[in-house]
């Protein structure tokens, strides 16, 4: 299996501003992550959850036969702030492609407007990993990924993290 992770350290940029309302931004974008006046591990919980909920429900929910969810805040490590995560494979009828998913909810993504920072399509697996903004404080990062290589199992990944949580 292969195991991907977001390297949120070194980022560097300022952050961008933004001046639209959360409420209006994630109506018109529902897809997009908005960046709260008061960004805190709850705010940050909230709309990375949010986010992913909105991700996953891209997918028809006839398709899926079972979604294992982890939600949390990850702590700091030695090179990296603490963020708020979220990681959910969701396991679809064998029936469906999941790397067609995969691209697909890749394409709505960028639509949103996500930024593609790089995409490996091998070996019956898809991964696509996107910034919500050019990379700065306020980048939230998104890994979706489609997978084959187990016989019968049509499963989706989505990863999720939030910006670092003393910014």
């Amino acid at each position: 299996m292969l195991l991907v992770s977001f390297a949120l350290a070194g980022c560097t940029d300022a952050p961008s501003s933004t001046s639209e309302p959360a409420a209006t931004a994630a109506a018109d974008r529902p897809l997009h992550p908005v960046f709260p006046d008061q960004f805190t591990a709850a705010s940050a919980e909230s709309e990375t959850v949010r986010v992913a909920d909105a991700v996953e429900a891209l997918l028809d929910p006839s398709d899926i036969v079972h979604v294992d969810d982890h939600a949390q805040e990850v702590p700091a490590q030695e090179d990296s702030a603490a963020y708020y995560g979220v990681i959910r494979t969701i396991t679809l009828s064998p029936t469906v492609d999941p790397m067609a998913k995969a691209k697909a909810i890749e394409i709505a993504l960028k639509a949103d407007g996500w930024i593609e920072r790089t995409v490996a399509d091998e070996d019956g697996s898809y991964f696509a990993a996107l910034a919500s903004v050019a990379l700065s404080a306020e980048s939230w990062f998104i890994l979706v990924g489609g997978d084959t290589s187990v016989a019968g199992q049509s499963v989706i990944t989505l990863q999720l993290a939030s910006p670092g949580l003393g910014n």
